[in-house]
């Protein structure tokens, strides 16, 4: 049986994590939307901005994915996080990261986009 390396997990890991970074993005940019901020321009240039960033890297995962044989075939939210099936070079594999895990990982990932805005 052939496993995958550490960094094409982490490109796994990263087709979960993209799309619950974008959910959160979206819901917060509906949020500032709502709130009686007399300045809301600069607060949502910035989520579009970043919703954007974070669209264009989930096709990138996505091709790179394909690009390393790995093959997601279902996904599915349980009590202790997303559970992923997926084949990597034929051979079916399983991958469930904590909900802790999760969470950890959009803050990063939100924090390194912003870190490295223009």
């Amino acid at each position: 049986m052939k496993f995958p390396s550490e960094q094409e997990q982490g490109f796994i890991l990263q087709y979960i994590v993209l799309p619950l970074l974008l959910t959160v993005l979206e819901r917060d940019k509906k949020i500032i939307l709502n709130t009686p901020l007399k300045i809301k321009a600069p607060y949502l240039s910035l989520f579009d901005f970043t919703i954007k960033t974070v669209e264009q890297s989930v096709h990138h995962n996505r091709k790179t994915l394909r690009l390393h044989g790995i093959k997601v075939y279902s996904q599915k939210r349980t009590e202790k996080g997303i559970e992923v099936r997926y084949l990597y070079h034929g051979y079916q594999h399983l991958f469930q990261p904590s909900w802790d895990t999760l969470r950890m990982r959009v803050s990063e990932m939100m924090e390194r986009i912003w870190s490295n805005l223009p």
